[in-house]
């Protein structure tokens, strides 16, 4: 017959390997119970009792409600063993930790638990802006257009109501957004900046001294081409006969 130490070197390992069974997972709750037949409370009549309760029903095996998961839900409220439930995250957000699909085991544990994290939107070359750099859902980022270049929207607005277009200022700014779908959205566009035709009626193209001409005002100049030049691109003033330059001859 074992002494009291072996019985207490057993006591204790059943109690570890209750502690790990119920500690590391969800478990079922029994599935089986005894009833004693014996007579009622008044004796009138015999009928079948338990330690609990006058009679335990069986009811389907259940791993229960889907612990929360933050800026997710799951398909079902309650899941049963064989049964499956299905995490959906909120917009901008995806699964990660395995499958959206989460199994009820047999043993009322479920097969994995799943969260929910920001969509990314990695780094990307822009468009006809500097590179923009990796983030998640909802980030922004500042950009310039390249050289050449100018914010489309923003650039309009600043020319809104102006008399002329020539020297008129732009925009070189604007803000990409990661959106829920993994890319980068521009709040703008870059498009290739052009100058406009020169103002006919510049200064810089008239006669403006009494003693040169005859009519303070007359244009003795022309701009060559006539027409907008894209970025980058030089115009040429040409004097009319009997006039000569007074300064650069080319400007851009």
């Amino acid at each position: 017959m074992p002494g009291p130490r072996a019985c207490r070197g057993a006591l204790i390992l059943a109690v570890i390997v209750a502690l790990v069974r119920f500690g590391n997972c969800q478990t079922c709750a029994e599935d089986a119970f005894t009833a004693r037949c014996q007579l009622s409370a008044g004796g009138e009549a015999a009928s079948f009792w338990t330690n609990e309760t006058m009679w335990r029903r069986c009811v389907r095996k259940s791993c229960g409600v889907f612990p929360a998961v933050a800026n997710g839900a799951t398909s079902a409220a309650s899941v049963d063993v064989g049964d499956t439930t299905r995490l959906v995250c909120s917009t901008g957000y995806e699964v990660t930790g395995g499958d959206a699909e989460i199994r009820c085991g047999d043993e009322c544990g479920f097969s994995h638990f799943p969260t929910c994290v920001k969509v990314a939107c990695p780094s990307t070359e822009g468009a006809n802006t500097e590179p923009i750099a990796e983030g998640a859902f909802g980030d922004t980022r500042d950009l310039q257009c390249d050289a050449g270049y100018k914010a489309s929207l923003a650039s309009a607005a600043l020319t809104a109501g102006a008399a002329t277009e020539f020297n008129a200022p732009c925009a070189a700014s604007l803000t990409a957004t990661c959106a829920a779908t993994g890319a980068w959205v521009l709040g703008d566009t870059c498009v290739p900046l052009t100058c406009p035709a020169f103002d006919a009626t510049d200064d810089a193209l008239k006669c403006l001294d009494a003693d040169m001409c005859a009519t303070v005002g007359k244009i003795i100049a022309t701009t060559s081409p006539a027409t907008p030049v894209p970025y980058g691109a030089h115009i040429e003033k040409k004097c009319a006969p009997g006039f000569v330059l007074n300064g650069d001859d080319v400007f851009g």
